[in-house]
């Protein structure tokens, strides 16, 4: 009898150790489709609209399961939330009557067309929704005019499709609306991420970026290496506040590749200010005297070849690594 017994708790001690080591997958306190992750129950998700809408699909700490975690209070991509499309032709960015109270309509120009509701002055990724980071952006353009402002900067959240958005998983990468190549968090053996879209060659690539293996996918990367430079000049940045003191994100009309200036020697531009080009470096040293709110005014600049004049002079355009189509 002893011994029937003492196999039954044998029995019963091996089926409690098998439930707990599976977690809540075997433990009916847990609805279907909910795993045991980061010590409690959570609803398992492959991309964001696998949530509702308060919720974004977020990666777990230990291991490589994704699941549903509730946004911070007030965080939603509801219909008029973040995320929603708005209107830039009607030039507001407060009081957008597409947006919720308290969001922003945040796009390039009064002609976005992909411009969108979202929060401004976040201090944090948690902030905002799945598929967006807390991102600094150049105070102008927007969608109330064209004019470009040189330094002041401002904080949104912006969506993560974006090429070179920082990430920590393949989920973080989209948002519910995106509509493109398969993105993925990639890392060019640095420890930050950064996403990227599949590509099939260069072509497929923004124009400052290359088409490269990455563990066996073919990835958009950025050809200075980094998403985010060391500051110094025609290192990639997102906003005039990724640059040294002085100096600004610089967006190149055609190419759109966004490299940082530099502050000439003596403050403005004479022979020599720039200094030469690193050994190696695909660009020429430039000298920009004025502006006219699309370039600052005495800032040292990569210039790139696009070929010859009638006169076979040479016709320059600002840039750094990115090759303008029709370049030579």
């Amino acid at each position: 009898m002893r011994n029937a017994i003492s196999s039954v708790l044998v029995l019963a001690a091996t089926f409690a150790a098998a439930a707990f080591a599976n977690g809540c997958a075997s433990d009916p306190g847990c609805k279907a489709g909910n795993e045991n992750i980061d010590g409690a129950c959570r609803l398992l998700c492959a991309k964001q609209t696998d949530c509702p809408g308060d919720f974004s699909c977020i990666a777990a700490t230990t291991g490589t399961k994704t699941y549903c975690a509730a946004n911070e209070a007030g965080v939603a991509v509801a219909p008029r939330g973040v995320g929603s499309p708005c209107n830039a032709t009607l030039k507001l960015v407060d009081g957008h009557p597409d947006c919720d109270p308290g969001l922003v309509c945040f796009g390039s120009s009064p002609t976005d067309t992909e411009a969108y509701c979202t929060t401004k002055d976040c201090t944090a990724d948690k902030a905002c929704p799945g598929g967006f980071f807390c991102s600094a952006v150049n105070d102008a353009p927007n969608v109330q005019g064209y004019v470009r402002t040189w330094g002041p900067t401002h904080s949104v959240c912006m969506k993560r499709s974006v090429f070179c958005s920082p990430c920590q998983a393949d989920v973080d990468c989209t948002t519910r609306d995106y509509q493109g190549p398969a993105l993925h968090c990639a890392s060019n053996g640095g420890a930050a991420k950064f996403c990227a879209a599949e590509c099939t060659n260069d072509a497929s690539c923004p124009l400052d970026a290359a088409c490269t293996d990455v563990g066996g996918t073919k990835l958009c990367t950025p050809k200075s290496g980094a998403c985010i430079g060391d500051g110094n000049l025609c290192s990639r940045c997102s906003a005039d506040s990724d640059c040294k003191e002085g100096a600004y994100c610089y967006e190149q009309e055609y190419t759109k590749e966004r490299f940082c200036t530099a502050v000439p020697n003596g403050g403005a531009c004479a022979t020599g200010a720039c200094g030469t080009p690193p050994a190696g470096a695909p660009w020429e040293m430039g000298c920009v005297r004025a502006t006219n709110g699309l370039t600052p005014t005495d800032q040292c600049v990569g210039l790139r070849n696009f070929g010859t004049d009638n006169n076979g002079a040479p016709t320059p355009y600002l840039g750094c690594l990115a090759v303008s189509p029709g370049s030579k």
